[in-house]
């Protein structure tokens, strides 16, 4: 009977491994999971602000011609 309950024990502890790898591999998948949703929003992050500086840019160019347009125009009107 010795033999019988040590062999149950092995039994229960190797299933109480076993248990303990899925619940690891759970955690792992879900840390990889949220890491891979984490790249995601990073890489739509960095699109955005890339999109936003080339706006900038765009507005200051046209708001540097702008006011070059409006200064040659009070100049015109001077000399007229």
């Amino acid at each position: 009977m010795v033999v019988a309950s040590s062999g149950l024990i092995l039994k229960t502890k190797m299933m109480d491994i076993d248990l303990a790898n899925v619940e690891m591999m759970h955690s792992f998948l879900f840390v990889k999971k949220a890491l891979a949703k984490h790249d995601q929003a990073k890489a739509s992050l960095e699109e955005r602000l890339k999109k936003e500086v080339k706006e900038r840019k765009l507005a200051k160019a046209a708001s540097k011609k702008a006011e070059e347009d409006h200064n040659q125009f009070k100049a015109d009107l001077k000399e007229a």
